[in-house]
């Protein structure tokens, strides 16, 4: 039977104040689903568990198309709200947040978001200094383009700074070679950041007509780039041809002339990269959506080995549902946590949770929502003492809010 721990349940807590945060008792003490927000819709982005034993949730509040802005809860392990924060300017939506590692603000964390333009689809990019109370301490705009979007940040042992993204803004020098009839809709983004947030570059990376990069990694004397494109692969030829990869190189300086390392993916079919981790014993996973068609999409996942020089590929077998990948986290030696969102036939979405080998054997798996909304999937980390955290949005009474949901290393709630 299918571990739907919230049918049932949802309907029981949906009496909704301004202010949810903090308000829903957790089914157990240690254990729970918790839920925070405000008024209108909140969004669930990113966290990351603090040296003081406390959680940083990031997240978005949006109360209409023109009113977006930044929401961040300080929480303990029990999910009791420490602090609760609105960050940045009005249209500026989070994506990422992490650990600053070196440098003058070693020990805090640096929030990555996108600010909206006044041009239409248009934005820039902004670096947020936050303490571990919550507290902005200073801001860094990045608008060298038309338009750029930031997915996620990479603070270097140096004190530097790795931003991933995508343009619009495609350069044509750099996509010279698209056949006749494929539109260029968007170059792949890396800039890095001075330890004084100064660019030190901005580089845009072409050869496809859609890609992103979505993370880069620090290896022990290179830097790891993990993305997607529609660039041909090996001796695939023709406009036909021009489908979603993953996409891994090598580089030391210059993420667009590094070695192209390996692509994965099956051929025929689209698969989008959505996100990549290492474990703790090197290796390293990455997962993203394969496309079968219009109403079927799976779990794509590549094993890279610890060298990032070549991948074992599979599809997640975790059952014939649609599902859309979302993160990955390492678990306990080479395992990792995979989330999800589960589609169902009614095209409403569901969070899947599972821990998954280097065998691409599940060895749990959880799902929460609620049949008739959309609950939606956005991290999963575990914690030192084993214990796993996902964080993820769901529908309460016509209102989006962000969940918290904590379970035992078994993916149970007690």
């Amino acid at each position: 039977m299918k571990d739907k721990y919230l049918l049932g349940f949802v309907v029981s807590i949906c009496l909704l104040s301004c202010d949810i945060a903090g308000t829903v008792e957790p089914l157990f003490k240690q254990y729970f689903i918790k839920y925070y927000g405000e008024d209108g819709d909140q969004r669930a982005v990113d966290l990351v568990h603090t040296p003081e034993n406390t959680l940083i949730i990031l997240g978005n509040t949006v109360r209409s198309s023109s009113s977006q802005r930044m929401y961040l809860v300080i929480a303990d392990l029990q999910g009791n709200v420490q602090a609760e924060k609105r960050l940045g300017v009005n249209q500026e939506l989070a994506r990422d947040i992490e650990p600053i590692l070196a440098g003058p603000d070693a020990g805090n964390y640096i929030v990555l978001s996108n600010v909206k333009k006044n041009a239409a689809d248009s934005t820039a990019i902004r670096l947020t200094v936050i303490s571990s109370q919550g507290d902005s301490l200073k801001s860094f705009y990045y608008n060298a383009l038309a338009s750029q979007e930031g997915i996620s940040v990479t603070p270097l042992s140096d004190g530097s700074y790795f931003i991933s993204g995508k343009t619009t803004d495609t350069d044509a020098s750099l996509n010279a070679e698209l056949p006749i009839g494929l539109v260029d809709k968007e170059d792949q983004l890396v800039l890095y950041i001075n330890p004084d947030y100064s660019v030190n570059y901005n580089k845009r990376i072409g050869g496809s007509a859609e890609g992103a990069c979505i993370k880069i990694l620090q290896g022990p004397t290179s830097s790891y780039f993990a993305g997607y494109s529609d660039k041909l692969i090996g001796s695939e030829t023709g406009i036909s041809n021009y489908e979603h990869n993953f996409e891994f190189k090598v580089f030391t300086s210059d993420p667009a002339s590094g070695s192209l390392n390996f692509n994965a993916g099956t051929s025929g079919l689209p698969e989008t990269l959505s996100a990549i981790c290492q474990s703790n014993t090197g290796t390293f996973l990455a997962v993203g959506t394969q496309t079968v068609s219009a109403t079927q999409s799976r779990v794509y996942a590549a094993l890279i080995n610890a060298s990032f020089s070549s991948a074992v590929e599979s599809i997640l077998p975790i059952s014939t549902d649609n599902y859309e990948a979302v993160h990955v986290a390492p678990s306990g030696g080479s395992r990792f946590l995979v989330t999800a969102n589960r589609i169902n036939a009614a095209g409403r979405s569901d969070i899947w949770v599972g821990r998954v080998t280097t065998e691409f054997v599940t060895d749990f798996q959880v799902v929460f929502g609620e049949q008739n909304t959309d609950d939606r999937a956005s991290k999963v980390m575990e914690l030192p003492n084993g214990d796993v955290v996902v964080l993820g949005t769901m529908n309460l009474s016509n209102q989006d809010k962000i969940a918290l949901i904590k379970l035992k290393t078994n993916g149970r709630f007690e």
